[in-house]
């Protein structure tokens, strides 16, 4: 073997590592007993650094993750798409059953009009079709469902980038870092839904509406979170990140409940 050719872009090398793709020049002592060890405790070591880097910046520094990816400072952080992953993961192993992305069946089958469909009157049709019971409709509806709101989420990603986008054209922007402070922005929006669930569900009982617990203070929070993340990230002045703020909250908003929408309906119709 030419050790003095790396093997991947067939660069000539000038010491262990490939100036060109960065790739490390292979030997005999890479595959020691010990440096194999090594290898396998820097690895768990180093994700963790990433990992705890990254969660603080995302969950107390609003939109620096973004500026410090965008200008290049990269190393200590996950990539966006990773910890996206991590909290769409966390997210439904954690709140399997929240109905924030899905709407159960128990809800959606006793539906007589939405968006002018007949719900319950596609269920009795699918009963005749398939020849299954409705609560058989019902077990299948809600697995399709479920599994889809997981796996379908990444396009609140693309929803949000376009808005953004749009509501700071005069920036001129890459597309990209849209797409990057979006990435953040809706991992913080998960990972900041399953702390406030859990936390939540630890508090005593309390005699007021779940909506008053749950829902209005993540509003609070996200309102407060995206406005100094926007701010930092698009560097505009306050009044025009208010504004901004609002209408990004109004585009998630009007995205969740139109994605409930279509994974229900596409769920039931896809029944056999």
């Amino acid at each position: 073997m030419n050790r003095d050719i790396c093997i991947n872009c067939k660069t000539k090398l000038e010491g262990p590592y490939c100036h060109s793709c960065g790739e490390k020049s292979v030997t005999d002592k890479d595959f020691t007993i010990g440096k194999l060890l090594e290898q396998t405790v820097d690895v768990f070591t180093h994700l963790d650094s990433k990992l705890l880097n990254t969660l603080k910046y995302l969950l107390f520094k609003p939109g620096k993750l973004s500026v410090s990816y965008i200008e290049g400072l990269r190393k200590p952080f996950m990539k966006p798409f990773q910890i996206f992953i991590l909290t769409n993961v966390l997210f439904f192993l954690l709140l399997s059953n929240v109905d924030i992305f899905k709407i159960p069946s128990s809800y959606f089958f006793k539906q007589q009009n939405i968006k002018g469909y007949n719900i319950s009157n596609i269920v009795l049709r699918k009963t005749i079709e398939t020849n299954k019971t409705k609560n058989e409709i019902a077990l299948l509806y809600d697995q399709k469902s479920a599994t889809l709101a997981k796996t379908c989420l990444i396009i609140f990603i693309p929803l949000l980038s376009f808005a953004f986008a749009l509501l700071f054209i005069r920036q001129k922007l890459q597309i990209g870092k849209h797409i990057v402070f979006s990435t953040h922005l809706f991992s913080f929006l998960l990972l900041m839904l399953v702390m406030w669930t859990e936390l939540f569900n630890l508090l005593p009982k309390i005699n007021l509406s779940t909506l008053y617990l749950n829902i209005i203070p993540s509003l609070l929070i996200w309102s407060i979170y995206f406005a100094i993340a926007i701010r930092r990230f698009y560097k505009v002045n306050w009044i025009y990140t208010i504004i901004s703020t609002a209408i990004s909250i109004a585009v998630i908003f009007l995205g969740i409940e139109s994605y409930r929408f279509a994974i229900s309906f596409y769920s039931l119709h896809t029944i056999h």
